[in-house]
């Protein structure tokens, strides 16, 4: 996937997505890290209303899925959660109606409120 149409700032953590070219089509597929740091948080809202991603893969690296990461998503069929995701925050995939099925991996200690209304 190539990163340019990803938004992103870099924390002490780590890389955080913030967000996307609303112009994207397709699957997606997050990378594990860019320029060498490992991307560690989908941030809040960061994919909200892009309707016409079809697919998401998170990697491993990632820990956090903020609040509404992916909200109204409505073209999203299927997502792929990497075995690092320890929290999906509130509201993250809602109105994602589209969405067929999710396995949550082992690793999740917590899911937020509302996180797949």
């Amino acid at each position: 996937m190539k990163i340019d149409i990803l938004k992103w700032i870099i924390s002490s953590e780590g890389v955080v997505i913030t967000g996307c070219n609303q112009n994207f089509e397709g699957a997606m597929a997050i990378p594990r890290s860019i320029d060498g740091v490992p991307v560690v948080e989908i941030g809040e809202k960061a994919f909200a209303n892009c309707g016409t991603i079809v697919s998401v893969v998170i990697p491993d690296s990632v820990g956090i899925i903020g609040e509404a990461a992916f909200l109204e998503c409505a073209g999203l069929k299927e997502l792929h959660l990497g075995a690092g995701i320890k929290k999906i925050e509130g509201g993250a995939f809602v109105k994602c109606e589209s969405l067929e099925s999710v396995e949550i991996p082992g690793s999740v200690e917590s899911v937020g409120k509302y996180a797949f209304a």
